[in-house]
């Protein structure tokens, strides 16, 4: 019972986490742009990072999703 409370909660949780991906690949497309076109060092580190960020984050937004469409509460109008 606690572990479907849990993924209920999970669940609700996906609408926020769907856009961070998105935020996450835009700012490693921006880093990558800046340090080629205006001649910045950015260190390939913090760029590799943001990438591995958006790949975690869009890792946990289809988990929790397919937390909320186990629920049943998902309505697909």
């Amino acid at each position: 019972m606690i572990l479907l409370d849990a993924s209920s909660f999970l669940g609700r949780l996906h609408p926020l986490l769907v856009h961070l991906p998105i935020g996450f690949i835009i700012l490693s497309i921006l880093l990558e742009t800046y340090s080629t076109l205006l001649k910045i060092q950015i260190s390939k580190r913090i760029i590799s990072f943001s990438w591995f960020l958006g790949f975690l984050a869009s890792g946990l937004s289809a988990l929790f999703g397919w937390f909320l469409e186990r629920t049943g509460l998902y309505i697909e109008d």
